[in-house]
């Protein structure tokens, strides 16, 4: 990432744009969905991101929350904001624009305007941005 900030994104040549995609009926899913958006609407994405890709498929939510919480989101944060009707509505924005663009899978990258889905590397991104 850092590599992709210093050489592409701070040029301008590379934005990065998170979307929460879920479906509603996803429990878990949503459960992680609004724990992002939160941490979007708090300025905190990237730390959280970084917690949600790297953590333990078994992870407990107490467990999660308390890492969420020393990322640099509030408790208050999040019980203020998790059930709202904005974190709501975000999340089905951006699960709109997904479905627009046919994004069905995570992580999905659009490159010059075609769509990547799954795990790039450093070089398959740079060698899309060419």
């Amino acid at each position: 990432m850092d590599s992709l900030s210093k050489k592409y994104i701070e040029t301008g040549i590379l934005k990065i744009v998170a979307k929460n995609t879920v479906e509603e009926v996803d429990s878990k899913g949503m459960f992680y969905a609004k724990i992002a958006e939160v941490a979007r609407q708090t300025g905190h994405f990237v730390e959280v991101h970084e917690i949600l890709v790297n953590m333990d498929d078994n992870v407990d939510s107490l467990s999660l929350i308390k890492s969420v919480i020393s990322a640099g989101v509030t408790e208050i944060d999040l019980k203020n904001k998790f059930n709202t009707e904005l974190t709501l509505n975000n999340i089905k924005a951006d699960n709109k624009d997904a479905k627009n663009l046919n994004i069905f899978g995570t992580p999905s990258f659009v490159l010059n305007g075609k769509v990547n889905i799954g795990y790039m590397t450093y070089k398959d991104i740079v060698s899309k941005l060419k």
